[in-house]
């Protein structure tokens, strides 16, 4: 079996946590992964066309801006597109500090109907898909075991430390910086304070 993953051109931690850190596992199962960006141009959207063509599954991860022709006939010429998403992709505006128009809602909509399934990170998530698609599964982001040690409970601490790899936690509207101070209880740990 080929798997072709098409993932946004940043790669945010959610590329490489939920896609490309689980191509070992895929290819070990006998599953060719091959993963790429997804351009913006009309040229390169139609080279995106005949890698689809040459693969048994594709896997949308997180995008939502393909157009309704271009979701119609990416459906005609691979009808196994399976969407991917961790995060609530539906309200992106709220990611940016805007306020919400339902823009993003509908777009992701039209591409869950273009989906033959919806892999959701958590159950709230999958709820959003489930209206819109039958085939809808709940798979949390996995987590390298090999890499990430088990917290030694025998340490003594009052401290609450949460590990972060998405927003930034000095988003006031997720955590509020004025508990992040020593001695707050707190302690925020993240891809940009480490």
């Amino acid at each position: 079996m080929k798997a072709l993953f098409l993932l946004t051109k940043r790669q945010p931690p959610s590329s490489r946590l939920r896609m490309l850190n689980c191509m070992p596992a895929y290819r070990a199962a006998g599953i060719e992964p091959t993963s790429m960006p997804i351009p913006s141009g009309l040229a390169a959207r139609i080279r995106v066309l005949g890698a689809m063509a040459r693969n048994d599954v594709v896997v949308i991860q997180k995008k939502t801006s393909f157009h309704r022709l271009e979701l119609a006939l990416m459906k005609r010429i691979n009808p196994h597109i399976v969407f991917d998403m961790d995060d609530a992709v539906m309200f992106h505006e709220l990611e940016h500090h805007q306020p919400l128009t339902g823009k993003n809602f509908l777009k992701f909509i039209r591409t869950v109907n273009h989906c033959a399934a919806v892999v959701a990170g958590n159950q709230y998530l999958a709820k959003f898909a489930e209206p819109n698609c039958r085939n809808v599964y709940m798979l949390p982001t996995p987590i390298d075991v090999d890499r990430y040690i088990v917290k030694e409970y025998g340490v003594q601490s009052d401290a609450v430390v949460i590990g972060w790899t998405g927003v930034d936690p000095d988003n006031e509207t997720l955590f509020f910086g004025k508990y992040d101070v020593p001695g707050g209880g707190f302690n925020f740990t993240s891809f940009y304070r480490p």
